[in-house]
């Protein structure tokens, strides 16, 4: 997982993410899930974002940060609550997903918007902002490859039982 989009999540999976964030998603899936929420879905993004976090901590490599992924969660949270009291309003459920014309009126599908799902917001100015979160540079692929064997190597010689579980969980 390389972007972090919480539209693909459904909006309790989100709240479980924003709870428990950075956290092994073995420590996070010991309570019982909340209904909505999906154990695969908790596994890959927890896990990536525990196994990110670590790798900063041990190791000094950069990715995009705890805060940015609370962030995007949050503004998606508070948009998409936005939109469902705006339409209850009349206007459209999703309003990214229109163009505006001259006249305010929305055109679904127009150019610009997005299409097929939701991927954008509309800030303070009326630009489209993503909701999307990068959480490594593209370009250094083969560092964190190398990075991901040797958080393996770390897990599976471990003496802590919880860090061997986990390293069984993610690296297989």
């Amino acid at each position: 997982m390389e972007v972090f989009d919480p539209v693909r999540y459904s909006l309790e999976e989100n709240k479980f993410f924003l709870s428990h964030l950075c956290e092994s998603p073995v420590s996070a899936m010991q309570e019982t899930l909340p209904n909505g929420v999906n154990p695969v879905a908790v596994q890959e993004v927890l896990g990536q974002l525990y196994e990110l976090e670590e790798l900063s901590k041990h190791r000094g490599i950069a990715w995009a940060g705890k805060e940015a992924i609370s962030d995007t969660i949050t503004k998606y949270l508070h948009e998409h609550e936005r939109w469902s009291e705006m339409s209850t309003r009349g206007a459209p459920r999703f309003p990214t997903m229109h163009a505006w014309d001259g006249r305010g009126r929305p055109h679904r599908g127009g150019i610009t918007s997005d299409a097929g799902s939701v991927s954008t917001y509309f800030d303070d100015n009326g630009e489209r902002v993503s909701f999307r979160v990068s959480l490594f540079k593209p370009e250094s692929r083969q560092s964190y490859n190398m990075a991901r064997a040797r958080m393996s190597k770390h897990c599976k010689t471990s003496k802590d039982d919880r860090v061997r579980e986990f390293g069984m969980k993610v690296f297989g």
